[in-house]
């Protein structure tokens, strides 16, 4: 199996199919100078997608699935800062409150409980309480709490090199860097072209790439912004527009969820980095959801994502498969959809 992109769905279906006895090669982009959407520092595991309150079931066998993975690889020895710490959010309004009523899963689906925002946690209901800190990390004005207690954190660079590390224990070849730029010319089948004109042969091609490695104009390539953070942080991430989550170490956490404006190529969305109205946007956000005074920014990452592909488990035209465009879903859809590939291909 040739898999083109080691983001969370390359670096996933690398890991899970060598696992299964595939042998696998991994032609990645990544390089000196050169950052994967996947590589966050740090992403919620949340089902509960947006500020809609919609979810569904992919979502959430997605999300057990990654937890797997993740408690996997700790066990075998791999060091990924995560936390299935579970999640909050905070909701404005009674209206907001009765949409997301509306669309969320029932309880035996996925484990919600819904807290009074405001009200001290000694007063909240005693079974599945979120830590001590985390309702204090809220400050007044918000309507309503959905607490989470199976979603959580993870470090996305941390898990796409675990995968990756485990996927060349078990005898996958990856080679990191030819791609750079965009240098694989041809799809076919069972082989893969770069511009050098070597050839890469296989049973199975999975185009996994992102956003650097689509075509001009095919999908849409937004860029999004994490703040590093030092302080108090958090003790369970907040999310409502932007999030805050812990970041693994003592004392550290990030402020993260600036989207902006899509763009028809890697290299546009990349230029537009962090706009000083998208950092005043964060900023206010961040404060809605905790007083950012007593925290310091130390530095700030930003990646690109690709979204708008066409998605299928199916081979194209060309006998060509595509995991790739899962926006930010990757974490939660990513390494589940490669099992799947997985268990189809037998």
């Amino acid at each position: 199996m040739i898999i083109v992109g080691a983001g969370i769905a390359g670096a996933a279906l690398a890991y899970q199919a060598a696992r299964a006895g595939w042998q696998v090669t991994v032609l990645d982009a990544g390089g000196a100078g050169y950052e994967r959407a996947s590589d966050v520092p740090v992403a919620l595991l949340n089902p509960v997608r947006g500020q809609g309150g919609r979810t569904s079931a992919q979502s959430i066998a997605g999300m057990h699935h990654t937890w797997a993975l993740l408690d996997e690889l700790s066990a075998q020895g791999q060091t990924i800062p995560y936390g299935k710490t579970g999640v909050l959010r905070p909701i404005p309004d009674q209206k907001t409150y009765a949409k997301w009523l509306a669309h969320l899963p029932a309880p035996a689906e996925l484990s919600q409980r819904w807290l009074d925002a405001g009200q001290p946690e000694s007063e909240q209901p005693a079974s599945e309480q979120p830590a001590p800190q985390a309702l204090a990390d809220l400050p007044r004005g918000w309507y309503k709490v959905l607490y989470l207690p199976q979603a959580g954190w993870l470090s996305g660079a941390a898990l796409t090199r675990a995968l990756l590390a485990g996927a060349k224990a078990r005898g996958a070849a990856v080679y990191s860097g030819v791609m750079y730029g965009g240098v694989v010319s041809q799809y076919h089948a069972h082989s893969v072209r770069l511009i050098t004109g070597e050839d890469y042969r296989a049973d199975v091609v999975v185009n996994c790439t992102g956003s650097s490695g689509a075509r001009r104009g095919e999908g849409t390539h937004r860029a999004g912004s994490v703040l590093l953070l030092h302080g108090a942080g958090v003790t369970q991430p907040l999310s409502f527009g932007a999030y805050l989550s812990p970041l693994g170490l003592a004392g550290t956490g990030v402020l993260g969820g600036t989207f902006e404006a899509p763009q028809d190529n890697h290299a546009a969305a990349l230029r537009l980095g962090l706009p000083l109205a998208s950092l005043s946007w964060l900023l206010q956000k961040g404060a809605a959801l905790t007083d950012l005074s007593r925290l310091s920014i130390t530095g700030q990452w930003t990646g690109v994502r690709l979204s708008g592909v066409p998605l299928s488990l199916q081979p194209d035209g060309a006998g060509v498969y595509h995991l790739r465009g899962l926006g930010s879903k990757g974490f939660l859809l990513g390494p589940l959809l490669a099992q799947q590939l997985l268990d189809q291909l037998g």
